[in-house]
């Protein structure tokens, strides 16, 4: 009777032993596996803000510019003058071009004026510049030599009350060679020869010697 009473009581404390130990190897595994998983994972790093990028100034760069034309048909020398001095304004930077050259556009004006004769000559122009030295980049501020031509049309307006012109816009055909030296995007000096198309009798064509500044 006694072993009857007790062999409950021995089973329910052995079945108690074995899994004891097993529930706490699980508990321990979830404890490790969990700890692991922590480690392993790297912690977020907070957002960081982008660099900020310098933003460019832009600015618009204007100078003085002079110019000496010199006609060279006889005609035009005598009804306009043999020399020609010019003053203007020129705007935008003054880029010496890269090593394998630049296409750009080019637009000039020029007014002279002698007695009642007057014209205005604006030469539109799309013309290519190729640097002269081989070390065009090796000094930033020193003199860049350059050589180009271009090509395209003169416009003009012209006033010759002795031969009944009145002024009024004309065109005609037109292209140009030249020759300059630029320095530190602030000044240059260059010399054109302009080939011009005849404009009522007047052939505008001649030679330009001018130079200028940026600030």
């Amino acid at each position: 009777m006694q072993l009857r009473k007790t062999l409950p009581i021995i089973i329910t404390g052995l079945t108690l032993l074995i899994l004891a130990p097993a529930a706490g190897a699980q508990t321990i595994d979830r404890a490790a596996t969990s700890g692991t998983s922590t480690q392993d994972q790297p912690a977020s790093a907070p957002d960081q803000p982008e660099a900020a990028q310098p933003k460019r100034k832009w600015r618009l760069q204007i100078g003085p510019e002079a110019s000496l034309y010199l006609p060279a048909a006889a005609k035009t020398q005598k009804e306009f003058g043999k020399q020609w001095l010019m003053i203007s304004f020129g705007i935008g930077k003054l880029d010496a071009p890269p090593s394998k050259g630049e296409l750009s556009l080019s637009l000039q004006a020029g007014y002279q004026k002698k007695g009642k004769n007057e014209v205005t000559l604006a030469p539109v122009e799309v013309e290519f510049r190729q640097p002269l030295a081989n070390g065009h980049d090796s000094d930033p501020n020193g003199p860049k030599p350059y050589i180009g031509a271009g090509g395209g049309i003169t416009l003009t307006s012209m006033k010759v009350p002795s031969a009944g012109i009145a002024s009024r816009i004309r065109s005609a055909p037109g292209g140009s060679v030249f020759l300059g030296v630029q320095w530190n995007r602030q000044a240059y000096i260059e010399a054109r020869y302009h080939r011009m198309g005849s404009i009522r009798g007047y052939d505008f064509s001649g030679f330009d010697l001018s130079a200028g500044m940026r600030f």
